[in-house]
């Protein structure tokens, strides 16, 4: 298994990029006031907790987003002990979860590459097609803003797959030191089944600067690609875990 503390920073990268940062007890506590901040930019990460400390965890959460006047919860770690001593109090207090898992490059690449696609990579927000994959998959303007600046801002790259003058991908990627992260991963609903998203992988993998990072790792939840990326040589490495309350 990869450190797994490694793959927790290179995760939340995401949000620590340009956010204030206080470190507490119980973790570390992200404030990112962006212009087109999401949810999870306001966070507790990397939390750490005994059975013994939920309660005072709580009050800690809630006192910290009283002070910056936000409705919404929102705590995630990699620590699964953590998880399970959270868990009843958090579900108890109208909090959701999900897990997901790091699966990290290890085998070969055995998946089809469509030599029809042609994979070109961009410094992040040049691009616009990118935009309109991400609204097709019925997103918001904001949240590729807010994926565009993090790639921006943490050196990544953007890739857009198109067939003949037809954008039908887009993914991205980073990294962090030395660990390699893949960030969203879109295929064009009328071209899925053809190999767009293998292909830009494939054509990540070739990049530089992942072929000499320590580690390259691409998230998913049970219900996602796994097996896809198993056939792409990826591994599960741990687990990660996210609890969160939204405002009714």
């Amino acid at each position: 298994m990869f450190d797994v503390r490694r793959v927790a920073d290179a995760e939340c990268a995401q949000d620590d990029c340009g956010a204030a940062i206080e470190i507490c007890q119980f973790g570390t506590f992200i404030m990112n006031h962006s212009p087109v901040s999401r949810s999870h930019s306001f966070q507790l990460s990397r939390t750490q907790c005994s059975r013994n400390q939920v309660a005072s965890l709580l009050k800690y959460v809630d006192r910290k987003y009283d002070q910056l006047n936000l409705a919404h919860r929102w705590i995630s770690g990699y620590d699964i002990e953590s998880f399970a001593n959270l868990m009843p109090a958090l579900v108890q207090e109208g909090y959701d979860y999900q897990v997901y898992w790091a699966l990290r490059k290890m085998g070969p690449f055995e998946k089809f590459i469509n030599p029809d696609v042609e994979v070109r990579q961009y410094m992040p927000g040049t691009k616009l097609q990118a935009k309109h994959l991400f609204l097709r998959e019925g997103d918001d303007p904001d949240s590729l803003a807010y994926v565009q600046m993090m790639l921006k801002r943490l050196g990544g790259r953007e890739l857009i797959a198109y067939m003949g003058r037809t954008a039908v991908g887009t993914m991205g990627w980073y990294v962090y030191q030395g660990v390699a992260r893949f960030t969203f991963i879109l295929t064009h609903p009328n071209y899925r089944g053809l190999g767009i998203a293998t292909t830009m992988i494939d054509f990540a993998l070739q990049q530089e600067a992942l072929q000499q990072a320590d580690a390259i790792i691409i998230c998913a939840n049970e219900n996602g690609p796994i097996p896809l990326y198993e056939q792409m040589g990826f591994v599960r490495n741990n687990l990660m875990w996210i609890f969160s309350r939204m405002p009714e």
